[in-house]
């Protein structure tokens, strides 16, 4: 998993999922891509609030809008999408960690 720069509990961000290199050749991403949240580290939270809106697909990636992650809470991001190629695939994983909301 990649680890994406903290973000502050008062500031969202778009966060982008790369499909390119696990695409079969000339497939494109089809249908509703569907991305995933779990908490890894910190007190204990809910993640409600953190995926703002539905993912959308752009060209090979799917981009995710996030927002509202509790400072010092740790989280992992998976995406998952299909494709012209009549599979689905996974994207790579990101983790993100909420900083203290003065730290922007």
């Amino acid at each position: 998993m990649r680890m994406l720069p903290k973000i502050s509990p008062v500031e969202s961000r778009v966060i982008t999922f790369q499909f390119s290199s696990d695409l079969p050749t000339g497939a494109n991403l089809t249908g509703t891509p569907v991305v995933t949240i779990t908490q890894l580290g910190g007190s204990p939270v809910s993640t409600a609030g953190i995926l703002v809106g539905s993912p959308q697909i752009s060209g090979t990636n799917v981009l995710q809008t996030i927002a509202n992650v509790p400072s010092g809470a740790t989280f992992g991001l998976e995406a998952s999408c299909g494709n012209s190629g009549n599979s689905e695939i996974i994207a790579e994983g990101a983790t993100i960690t909420g900083a203290p909301a003065y730290l922007q």
